[in-house]
């Protein structure tokens, strides 16, 4: 069932790239998270809880996430995408422009979705690749997942 969870997980970030992150939601949820999804911000994110649970808070993550951003997005190209069981762990990279002063930031992230029933039930974002490796039950080293043999 692995396969399958990372092949869900690629699927909701090759959907993310034709929707704007910083609006609506409910694509996400239709097709790839459960209703009472919960999200774990990393530290980094001003202002945040440490979790948002359901639709709902999901939303209002991002609307407050939207409110410091002119635009936000991952670089599609920079995806990797390791097996870690009921869970897929994502290194990402994302680029924004900041509202009002227009600098450019890119970030380097850490994302762990455990799967249970073939939606994300929990997200978890990090700073530190190592350390969303090691939660996810992986080390420094592993491989990610080859995108050809999907």
């Amino acid at each position: 069932m692995s396969r399958e969870n990372v092949d869900l997980v690629r699927r909701a970030y090759e959907a993310l790239a034709q929707h704007d992150p910083l609006g609506d939601w409910s694509w996400f949820f239709a097709e790839f998270a459960h209703e009472d999804l919960e999200l774990r911000p990393a530290g980094t994110y001003l202002d945040a809880a440490p979790s948002y649970r359901g639709r709902e808070e999901w939303a209002g993550f991002w609307r407050d996430f939207s409110s410091v951003w002119d635009e936000w997005h991952y670089d599609r190209d920079a995806f990797e995408f390791f097996d870690a069981g009921d869970r897929v762990v994502v290194f990402a990279r994302a680029v924004g422009t900041g509202k009002g002063s227009g600098v450019e930031v890119t970030l380097e992230e850490a994302h762990v979705w455990t799967v249970n029933g073939g939606k994300v039930e929990l997200a978890v974002s990090y700073t530190d690749r190592e350390e969303a490796l090691r939660d996810a039950g992986l080390r420094d080293g592993d491989r990610p997942v080859d995108e050809s043999a999907s």
